[in-house]
Order: C-alpha cells, then structure tokens, then sequence
C-alpha cells in the first residue's frame, strides 16, 4: 500500500487524525508551517489542547498568516481564548 492509500486507510478507519497527519506530510512536507497548523487542528479536536497549543505555536512562528487564521478556525474553537 503506498503512503495515500495508507492515508486513505487510516481515515476510514477511524484514525481520522493519524490520517490527516500522514497526509499534510506528504503534501506540505516535514518543515512546513501548514504541517504543524494541520497538527494544532487535529490536536485540538482530539481534546489534546497543550499539544495543539504548541503545534499552533510553530505554525504560527514559521508563518505569521496563520495568528489571524487560527482565530476564526472552526476545528481550533476548542482551545478559545488563546
């Protein structure tokens, strides 16, 4: 099975986040803003709100763009305020 279909897998499994991880890493690569954006989301809905936090943290370092973003994304509500 290659990695999307492992993706695809994981996703239909049940294992929503582990999924959507494995594909932002794929897509976006291993140093990207928007992988640790995507990590602070899944995080989040998860109930994870420290690990979310930091994730949201690094994004937020490696780009700016996503300070506003993250204050009207739907998937971050649990962590309001921030």
């Amino acid at each position: 099975m290659d990695r999307l279909g492992l993706c695809a897998a994981q996703i239909a499994a049940g294992q929503r986040g582990r999924g959507r991880f494995v594909e932002s890493r794929i897509f976006h690569g291993a140093k990207s803003a928007v992988l640790y954006y995507n990590l602070a989301c899944y995080a989040c809905l998860q109930g994870f709100h420290e690990e979310a936090e930091k994730h949201l943290s690094k994004a937020c370092k490696m780009d700016e763009r996503f300070e506003g973003q993250s204050l009207s994304e739907p998937d971050l509500q649990g962590m309001m305020p921030f």
